[in-house]
């Protein structure tokens, strides 16, 4: 009775059902900041592991999912301090991201930058650059 369409709402009340929401409830913008803990994993692997830094509490739907933007650099260039430098993303829902790099990016440096964003596409602020050396 509980998902039949077929019970009115005078029904549901009679019965001791509980009544619909059929007001939307609204997915607010993502506040926190978000950072990885990087794990060498092996030759060419690098594992980042999402951690929620600061800022508004953690919200599931505010927190949809984390936008990483990725890049990497020579071991002899300065590290970027813009994430517009970073010339690559990917949007995970997990609390784990592997990356796997070819084997002629061992030595170089692989920097890092991650944001919430939410289910509705809105994105919070970037949190710090991270980096590590592609072992």
């Amino acid at each position: 009775i509980a998902k039949n369409p077929n019970v009115n709402p005078v029904d549901r009340g009679q019965l001791g059902l509980a009544m619909r929401d059929l007001i939307p409830t609204p997915v607010g913008d993502p506040a926190g900041l978000v950072t990885a803990a990087v794990k060498y994993i092996n030759k060419g692997a690098l594992k980042l592991r999402i951690v929620h830094v600061e800022g508004s509490p953690y919200d599931k739907r505010a927190n949809y999912g984390v936008k990483i933007a990725y890049g990497v650099f020579p071991f002899d260039v300065p590290l970027p301090d813009d994430v517009s430098m970073l010339n690559n993303s990917v949007f995970i829902r997990r609390k784990n991201k592997m990356f796997i790099f070819d084997s002629k990016d061992s030595r170089k440096n692989a920097c890092f930058c991650l944001r919430y964003e939410n289910s509705k596409g809105r994105a919070g602020q970037w949190g710090p650059m991270i980096s590590a050396v592609i072992p």
